[in-house]
C-alpha cells in the first residue's frame, strides 16, 4: 500500500522542490498523520478509518503542495533553471576536468635540467598517456552518470538530461590531444588539447558508448525511483 503523501511526495519533486525540503515536509506530515490516526484510533474508529479519516483532517494534496510551491526559495536550482544544471554545467565541468588533465601532464614533464635537458622517467610517457585517456573515457561516463543520477532524482524532465548527456558524450570524445613526450638528452617536449572536431572512425563509437552506459545508469535509476513509490 502507498504511503498516504506518496503522491504529494512526487508532486513536489516534479515541481522542482529540492529533494531536501520535500523529504523533511513528508516526514513532518507523516508524524502529523500519525498523531492524527492514533486520535481516531481512541475515538473507536477501526485502522482504516482511523488512517483515512486523519488523511481528510490534513487536507488534499493541492492545499498541502501549495504551502510549499508558495516558497520559491525552497526550489532547486535544477528545478529553477535544467538548462544550466543538467546542460551547461556537465559541458563547463567536462572543460575543467579536460583543463585538470592538462595541468596534470604539464606538471609530470618537470623542468629541464642547469642545461636544458630534460631527464624523464621511464614511466611518464605510459603514465601520462594512460592518465589521458582516462580522463577522455571516463570523464564524460562520469558526468553523463551525474546528471542522469541527478535527473531520475529530481523528476526532470526528459529533455533535460537528455540534452546534456549528448552534449558531454560527444564533446568529451571530440577533444583530442597529442603529447610528444620528453626523452632523456633531449629539449623536445610538446603538448596540446582541445576541440578536434567530430571524427567518425573514433568520436562516434567513443560517444555512443558513452550514451550507452549514461542510459543504462538512468533506467535503472529510474526503476528504482519508481519502484520506491
Amino acid at each position: 500500500m502507498l504511503e498516504p503523501f506518496e503522491s504529494l511526495r512526487e508532486a513536489l519533486l516534479r515541481a522542482g522542490v529540492a529533494p531536501a525540503h520535500v523529504r523533511r515536509y513528508v516526514r513532518e506530515l507523516s508524524e502529523h498523520f500519525s498523531d492524527l490516526a492514533g486520535e481516531e484510533l481512541k475515538a473507536g474508529r477501526s485502522l482504516a478509518e482511523a488512517r483515512a479519516a486523519a488523511r481528510a483532517r490534513l487536507g488534499a494534496d493541492e492545499a498541502l503542495a501549495g504551502a510549499m510551491l508558495a516558497e520559491p526559495s525552497l526550489r532547486s536550482w535544477t528545478g529553477r533553471a535544467p538548462w544550466a544544471t543538467l546542460v551547461l554545467g556537465p559541458i563547463l565541468l567536462l572543460a575543467l576536468a579536460w583543463t585538470l588533465a592538462g595541468l596534470g601532464i604539464l606538471l609530470l614533464f618537470g623542468l629541464p635540467d642547469a642545461n636544458g635537458l630534460y631527464q624523464p622517467p621511464a614511466w611518464l610517457a605510459p603514465a601520462g598517456t594512460a592518465l589521458l585517456d582516462l580522463f577522455q573515457v571516463g570523464g564524460p561516463l562520469l558526468i553523463g552518470s551525474g546528471v542522469a543520477l541527478l535527473s531520475a532524482r529530481q523528476r526532470s524532465r526528459l529533455i533535460w538530461p537528455l540534452l546534456g548527456c549528448v552534449a558531454v558524450a560527444f564533446l568529451g570524445a571530440s577533444l583530442h590531444w597529442h603529447a610528444q613526450w620528453p626523452v632523456a638528452g633531449s629539449p623536445e617536449r610538446s603538448f596540446s588539447m582541445g576541440f578536434m572536431g567530430f571524427q567518425w572512425s573514433h568520436s562516434l563509437a567513443l560517444g555512443s558508448f558513452s550514451l550507452t552506459v549514461v542510459g543504462a545508469v538512468y533506467w535503472m535509476a529510474r526503476r528504482r525511483t519508481l519502484a520506491a513509490a
